[in-house]
């Protein structure tokens, strides 16, 4: 038994390494066809047989193959990408253009509307002097009108008060008295014409003996009486009768007869009408050569 020559001495396989079979050109029966089992029997001892070096190639083949599929899908999606941004790049070139286009139609359109605003501020200084001399005209006319208007309502006011106030004059001499041995009397009559009370009425009276030839001077010197202040009603006559203090001579009565003298009755008077307005009157008088009756003076008989 330890004598039968074994197969892995026959031909020479070194020990340790597995034995190769080889088939006889007259094996007799037919090779059957690997089952499941072998064919996995032959990756496990497949895979037993490469190394880890090999196994890490075939990773990172595969890895390869992937990495350069995928660089392949990038480089197209960008190739892609690159087509279409160019169609994107003339649209967008397009609008630029026609973006530009519009901002110089735009501009020049800012240039005519200055132009035009231009022009209209021209037109508007232009006119501005026309009508603010129209402006001042107006102004000059309301001024007027209204220094018109209340002047008219001044001239109205002074209207009414004339119309309405009180009228007070001398009418009317009585009583004149030249006698020897006695003072010279005479009454002065008053009268209000108005349509209104006259308040306050006082004043003085006088006379005098003025030579022929000579001016008569309204001096006070030697008044004939000072009334008391009183109120004349409208329509009411009032009658003063101031008197001399010197009894008269033959030789002043006989002058006056004669006319070498002239016996001259003046006086001054104030007032007050309702609207509280002060007014004067004077009035003035002489006797005739009668001794009764008498003649108003061609001068100094006022009233306002």
């Amino acid at each position: 038994m330890d004598e039968q020559a074994k197969p892995r001495d026959k031909i020479g396989v070194p020990q340790g390494e597995p034995a190769t079979v080889i088939a006889q050109p007259n094996q007799a029966r037919a090779e059957q066809p690997a089952t499941a089992q072998q064919l996995q029997n032959a990756e496990t001892q497949i895979d037993v047989r490469m190394s880890a070096f090999e196994r890490s190639m075939i990773r990172l083949t595969r890895a390869g193959v992937i990495i350069a599929a995928i660089t392949l899908i990038i480089f197209f999606g960008q190739l892609y990408e690159m087509h279409e941004g160019g169609i994107d790049t003339s649209n967008l070139a397009g609008a630029a253009q026609t973006q530009a286009t519009a901002a110089t139609d735009f501009s020049g359109a800012a240039d005519r509307i200055d132009t035009k605003i231009g022009q209209a501020e021209t037109a508007v200084s232009q006119s501005a002097a026309p009508v603010e001399a129209a402006i001042s005209n107006a102004e000059k006319d309301l001024h007027t009108m209204a220094a018109s208007s209340q002047s008219s309502i001044q001239a109205t006011q002074e209207t009414m008060r004339q119309d309405n106030r009180a009228w007070v004059g001398v009418v009317d001499f009585t009583n004149i008295r030249l006698e020897v041995g006695t003072p010279a009397t005479y009454t002065v009559i008053f009268t209000n014409s108005g349509k209104s009370p006259a308040i306050d009425v006082h004043g003085e009276a006088t006379g005098q003996t003025v030579p022929k030839g000579q001016a008569l001077k309204f001096v006070y010197f030697a008044p004939m009486g000072v009334p008391s202040d009183l109120t004349i009603q409208p329509d009411m006559r009032v009658g003063i009768s101031p008197s001399t203090l010197t009894p008269l001579t033959d030789v002043m009565v006989n002058a006056v007869k004669s006319g070498d003298v002239t016996d001259y009755l003046y006086g001054r008077f104030t007032y007050k009408d309702v609207f509280s307005k002060i007014h004067h009157l004077t009035f003035c008088a002489y006797v005739k050569p009668d001794l009764t009756s008498y003649q108003w003076c061609s001068e100094y008989n006022t009233a306002d």
